[in-house]
C-alpha cells in the first residue's frame, strides 16, 4: 500500500512546477482527503506519516496555500485523538527544510519559507498547545476510567505535538513561543513519566538560542528567565532527592536529570547574562550545577564539567 504514495511525492517535489495553479489547489485538497482518510487507530505509523509528510511537502512548495489549508487541518484535528495525530505530524514535518539541511532547496525559496511560517506562527503555536492542553488531559483522563487503549490514542497525540513543538523549538522566536503557551505546556509535562523526555528535548533546543540584538531581547530575557526557573527547580527536586536517598532513584529518574543537567549547562554557557542581575538566581544556579558536578552519578558528573570548563 505504501506505493501509492510515491507518485504523488515524486509529482511534488520533481514536477510541481509543470502544474497550474488550479490542478496545484486540487491536488493540495486531495491530499488532505488522503490525510483524513488515514485517521484509523488500525492504519500503520509509517502510512500516516508519509500522509502528513505529503501535504506538509505540498504546503512548503506553496506557502501561501497554508491559509487555505488551516481552516481544514483545525476542523480535522478537533474530531479525535487519530485525527489530530495526523496533523501534528504534518506540522511536524513542514519546517524540516528550515531544520535540516537541503542541497535541493534553493535559497531564496528556503528563505520564502521561513518568512511563511514565521509569519504562520500565530496560527501554529496556538493549535500546537492546544492540542498538548487538550490530548494530555484526555489521556490522563481516559487512562483514570480504564479505557487504556483510548488513552493510548491520546497519548500518541500528546507525543505527536511535541515532536511538532521540537520542529520548532530551533528557529521560532523565543518570545513566540513563550507568548503562545508552548514554554508554559511543555514545563508543565516535565511533571509527567511519560513525556517528561519529549519535553526535555524541548527545553535542550531552546536553551542554546541566541539572544536576538533587535527588539524582542527584553522578551527573550524573560523567556530565558522562566526557563531557567523552571529547569533549576527540576534540578533543586533531583538533587534533593538523590542526596536524601540513593535508593530512591530508579535509572529514568537519572536519565531525566541527564537531560535536565544538560539542558542547565546549554542555559548557562548561552543565556547566563539573562539572570547574571539577580541576586538570588544566580548564586543558586551556580550551587545547582556545583551539585551536579559532585554527584556519584559520573553521567551527571561529566555532563556538568562541560559547563565549568567553559
Amino acid at each position: 500500500m505504501a506505493t501509492k504514495y510515491v507518485y504523488p511525492q515524486h509529482l511534488v517535489r520533481l514536477r510541481w512546477e509543470e502544474l497550474s495553479s488550479i490542478e496545484r489547489r486540487n491536488f493540495a485538497n486531495v491530499a488532505l482527503d488522503l490525510m483524513s482518510e488515514m485517521a484509523n487507530p488500525c492504519e500503520e505509523w509509517a502510512l500516516k506519516s508519509q500522509t502528513a509528510a505529503l501535504v506538509a511537502e505540498i504546503v512548503r512548495r506553496e506557502v501561501h496555500l497554508w491559509h487555505e489549508l488551516l481552516p481544514s487541518l483545525v476542523s480535522l484535528s478537533g474530531k479525535g485523538p487519530v485525527q489530530a495525530e495526523l496533523v501534528s505530524m504534518m506540522l511536524r514535518w513542514l519546517p524540516e527544510d528550515i531544520t535540516v539541511h537541503n542541497e535541493d532547496l534553493e535559497g531564496d525559496r528556503r528563505r520564502l519559507l521561513l518568512r511563511g511560517l514565521t509569519q504562520s506562527l500565530p496560527e501554529i503555536l496556538p493549535l500546537l498547545y492546544t492540542l498538548l492542553e487538550r490530548h494530555f488531559g484526555c489521556a490522563v483522563n481516559e487512562a483514570g476510567k480504564q479505557q487504556l487503549d483510548l488513552a493510548k490514542q491520546h497519548a500518541a497525540t500528546v507525543t505527536a505535538t511535541l515532536n511538532a513543538v521540537n520542529a520548532y523549538a530551533e528557529w521560532a522566536p523565543l518570545p513566540d513561543l513563550a507568548k503562545y503557551g508552548i514554554i508554559h505546556g511543555c514545563s508543565f509535562l516535565l511533571s509527567s513519566p511519560d513525556f517528561r523526555l519529549h519535553a526535555c528535548e524541548f527545553f535542550k533546543l531552546v536553551s542554546p538560542r541566541k539572544r536576538p540584538v533587535d527588539e524582542s531581547a527584553p522578551d527573550f530575557d524573560s523567556a530565558m528567565r522562566n526557563i531557567f526557573h523552571t529547569l533549576m527547580n527540576l534540578s533543586k527536586e533531583f538533587l534533593y532527592k538523590s542526596g536524601s536517598s540513593s535508593g530512591a532513584l530508579d535509572e529514568s529518574d537519572i536519565e531525566f536529570a541527564e537531560y535536565i543537567c544538560e539542558s542547565m549547562v546549554f542555559l548557562g554557557s548561552s543565556n547566563l547574562q539573562c539572570i547574571a542581575g539577580d541576586s538570588t538566581l544566580l548564586p543558586l544556579y551556580f550551587q545547582l550545577m556545583l551539585g551536579f558536578f559532585q554527584h556519584f552519578k559520573l553521567a551527571l558528573h561529566f555532563q556538568s564539567l562541560l559547563f565549568w570548563l567553559v
